[in-house]
């Protein structure tokens, strides 16, 4: 792992900077490239941020002048590329681009199945978010923080720890938290809009699928697949999935939730565990990977039933 100190060079003798996330971006994603962004721009740097789409529940962030979808990018070349929350370079989708038509790169992540791509990786597993990592990055280099970059981390660390809830919250995430917080942000509308607000499709769409919820392996192993064509027929967005592997987790009894959703004519699959079963292990022999405790993988030419039944004969080993 390379140090902040050698990123700090590679950024100060770089003039145009590209910043990506991981494909399918979450709240610490989104919420890491906003600080990012507004915090090489405070630096005098040219900087152009780069996601897939906005999260659902991050629209309170946007926009962004700074920010565009990847669908825009248009062959623009840069100095450096910061790759953040994402552990290898495939899973920035589109931003693989970006990344090519860079000269140098730099990777900031926290997942511990981090392939190292970039020229420099600072990776820290024992991170509770990558939104962490910036804050620490920032303080490291000596820049005052604004409201909006407060803001963003804020929501990038609540995001990933479920509210302080999950098993990656540390003494340090309440000490970064507080820090945050002595920022005027709003933090019950941050958390409403994060966790609690939602569409009526989407409520309609969740109802439909807990009625097919399966449980296998004596009820250790809750189960919810989505179609593609359930997800048209309530027209919610992939962003607006994000979360409904925990509706198997927290069923008691249960060790393992996992959630296949099809995805252009494959299937994605997020895979979360109540603290005994390491996902990320399971994640990793179907070329995923993770955190330990939170992972996903993709299956492709093979069908739904397919997918459920290799991932449980995995788990049942």
């Amino acid at each position: 792992m390379n140090q902040f100190t050698e990123i700090i060079e590679m950024i100060k003798s770089s003039e145009k900077i590209a910043v990506l996330v991981h494909e399918n971006p979450d709240g610490d994603a989104a919420g890491s490239l906003i600080a990012m962004t507004e915090g090489l721009h405070l630096l005098g740097k040219e900087v152009k941020g780069y996601l897939e789409n906005i999260p659902s529940n991050c629209g309170f962030l946007f926009p962004d002048e700074r920010i565009s979808l990847l669908e825009e990018y248009n062959g623009e070349a840069f100095d450096l590329c910061i790759v953040l929350d994402c552990g290898d370079i495939q899973r920035t989708g589109l931003g693989s681009k970006v990344y090519e038509n860079s000269k140098k790169s730099v990777c900031m992540d926290h997942h511990m199945t981090n392939t190292g791509f970039a020229n420099l990786n600072y990776i820290d597993a024992k991170a509770s978010a990558t939104g962490e990592i910036v804050f620490e990055f920032f303080e490291e280099f000596g820049l005052v923080i604004n409201e909006r970059m407060a803001t963003a981390m804020y929501s990038a660390i609540i995001s990933d720890t479920g509210r302080f809830k999950n098993s990656n919250t540390t003494q340090k995430t309440f000490e970064i938290a507080s820090k945050l917080m002595a920022f005027p942000m709003d933090i019950t509308k941050i958390a409403y809009h994060m966790f609690l607000e939602t569409s009526l499709e989407r409520t309609l769409f969740l109802g439909n699928l807990l009625s097919h919820l399966k449980l296998y392996l004596d009820g250790k192993v809750g189960v919810l697949v989505a179609s593609e064509e359930e997800i048209k027929k309530y027209g919610i967005s992939h962003s607006e999935l994000d979360g409904m592997v925990e509706y198997a987790r927290n069923i008691k009894g249960v060790e393992v939730g996992i959630f296949v959703k099809e995805m252009n004519g494959g299937f994605k699959v997020s895979l979360r565990s109540n603290g005994k079963v390491d996902v990320a292990e399971v994640a990793q022999k179907f070329n995923g990977g993770g955190h330990k405790f939170a992972a996903g993988c993709k299956f492709a030419d093979v069908s739904a039933d397919e997918v459920v039944r290799l991932l449980v004969s995995e788990f049942e080993d």
